[in-house]
């Protein structure tokens, strides 16, 4: 059997409808819901009568990854899905595919559509891919450099011991962080279409532009951080150039980089040159 965890805050309309779909795959028997901050959730009849489902609230904002990580750690398998509130599950693939395939990979990402009609939001792909890909043709799976956190299964013991979610709060970057991590550790991360979610990207929830580029750039610099010096350098400029020109908010060539001056993973030239992967995302 398979356990879920969801971070939510704010959706009940999309958490209910997600939900109900779960419930309707009978290999998912432990569904555990932790809000990011809103006690709202502790009220919802769909949650509070249904006793597959665990809730908790957490007390103050700790952004996607932090929140999810708690519900991961409540979870009863070692077969863990975690998938966005606002995702829908059309696919899941069999227990012992699952099993099988997390004896190799610490995370295995699935497909993102955008809607029911199959198409694809280029970014929401962990790699490239046509901007008009045929309706209907299978993507072939395949490792991956950086997955993608609205729908996949993770190893739940080797996710926590290589302390993936826990480090950035806010929003932002929080499966890159998870993946260098990973592949610092010596783990691997697949793709499969064979596990598959409409993602809606509901707007409420989110954080509005000027917060978001802040919380994006903070994290950013956070993984810069864990670089050598002159590569971080590099990589803090380049970014910080980019996110400007994207959000149209030049204060941030000039941000001051807080918490980000602390790394908590450090990653030396030994390892990069040893694991390629190190270098994804680093500077695009």
């Amino acid at each position: 059997m398979f356990s879920v965890a969801i971070a939510t805050a704010h959706r009940r309309d999309d958490l209910k409808r997600s939900i109900r779909i779960l419930r309707g795959f009978a290999d998912i028997d432990d569904i555990n819901v932790v809000s990011d901050s809103d006690p709202d959730v502790l009220t919802y009849d769909f949650l509070i009568s249904d006793a597959n489902v665990s809730i908790e609230v957490l007390p103050q904002k700790e952004g996607p990854g932090r929140t999810k990580l708690v519900g991961i750690k409540k979870c009863r398998h070692d077969s863990v899905l975690v998938i966005d509130d606002d995702a829908d599950l059309i696919k899941l693939p069999s227990k012992g595919l699952v099993e099988h395939w997390l004896k190799s990979y610490t995370v295995v990402q699935g497909s993102i559509l955008a809607n029911y009609h199959r198409e694809r939001r280029s970014y929401e792909q962990p790699f490239i891919f046509p901007k008009r890909p045929k309706l209907n043709v299978r993507l072939p799976d395949r490792e991956l450099s950086c997955f993608v956190g609205a729908v996949h299964f993770v190893a739940r013991k080797k996710f926590i011991a290589l302390d993936c979610y826990r480090s950035l709060t806010g929003y932002g970057y929080e499966e890159l962080e998870a993946s260098l991590r990973i592949f610092h550790g010596g783990g691997r991360v697949y793709y499969t279409e064979d596990l598959e979610v409409v993602h809606h990207k509901t707007p409420v929830g989110r954080p509005d532009k000027a917060k978001q580029s802040v919380a994006l750039l903070t994290n950013r610099l956070a993984i810069n951080a864990y670089y050598p010096w002159m590569i971080k350098s590099i990589a803090n400029l380049v970014w910080r150039l980019r996110l400007a020109i994207t959000f149209r908010n030049p204060t941030l060539l000039y941000m001051r980089t807080g918490k980000a001056t602390t790394p908590t993973l450090r990653l030396t030239m030994m390892d990069l040159l040893s694991t390629p992967r190190l270098w994804h995302r680093l500077f695009l």
